[in-house]
């Protein structure tokens, strides 16, 4: 079977699965959560199984598990009206599909250089910020205390930078460079994740923020890691970051 079948495969049984997910009982519905994530890395090893090895397990594998997991608990939040559901399963089936030939760009480009490696990384990136929304929006709906909101935000940073960050070095190890990158990114989401717990603003916009955060911080990052960061890259970050800003003061819904 060739490989993009097995992505098209992978994909419209995933879909399947996240709508089967609207059936389990409340009480076994994290349980179902859990059961999906597994058979997500599963369908992945499976569907990218030959070129892996080593350390892409950790780093290439996980990654469509962890977007399953970010549609999947964002699916509950959605208003029960079939049409929202069918075009929530549509974008999860094309992004999955998209994000398989993303990770299979990336296991190829480590033994050798390939063009379509810079448009992998971007998808990669639209990705990565993707995925921050849908959990930030899933964690904020929550209402949980600062203190959690500052751990759950630090880990998610955490797991996002590495799958943001490994892709632009493709390094057979983790690097302490790399470690101290994924830590400065966990730990801006978590102060701003803390900060916002206390602000009484819409949770649309929280999320929004925290996504345009995460663009400013990873593009500082992936930028500097290819030796392409000047000085005017970092004013166009930062104008980006303002703009966000003044957009959340100025709009949000406030309490």
């Amino acid at each position: 079977m060739r490989r993009r079948e097995k992505f098209f495969l992978s994909a419209v049984f995933l879909s399947f699965g996240l709508f089967g997910l609207q059936y389990i009982p409340l009480d076994f519905r994290l349980l179902g959560i859990g059961f999906f994530l597994l058979v997500t890395y599963a369908v992945t090893a499976w569907a990218l199984f030959e070129d892996l090895n080593g350390i892409e397990w950790l780093t290439i594998v996980p990654m469509p598990s962890v977007y399953a997991l970010a549609v999947a608990v964002f699916y509950y939040l959605l208003p029960e009206h079939i049409w929202t559901k069918v075009a929530i399963l549509v974008f999860f089936g094309v992004g999955m599909y998209a994000i398989l030939l993303m990770e299979n760009i990336f296991s190829v480009a480590k033994a050798r250089g390939i063009q379509l490696l810079r448009a992998g990384q971007s998808v990669n990136m639209f990705i990565i910020l993707f995925v921050c929304f849908l959990f930030s929006n899933t964690i904020f709906s929550q209402n949980m205390n600062w203190l959690v909101n500052g751990v759950l935000f630090f880990l998610l940073g955490e797991i996002l930078g590495l799958f943001a960050l490994w892709p632009m070095e493709l390094s057979r190890t983790l690097s302490a460079e790399l470690y101290r990158r994924m830590t400065v990114y966990g730990l801006v989401l978590a102060q701003i994740a803390l900060l916002m717990s206390f602000l009484p603003s819409s949770i649309w916009s929280q999320s929004l923020l925290t996504m345009s955060a995460s663009y400013v911080v990873l593009g500082v990052e992936t930028t500097t890691m290819q030796g392409k960061m000047f000085k005017n890259t970092v004013w166009e970050y930062l104008v980006v970051f303002f703009i966000s800003l003044i957009a959340y003061f100025s709009f949000a819904m406030w309490k």
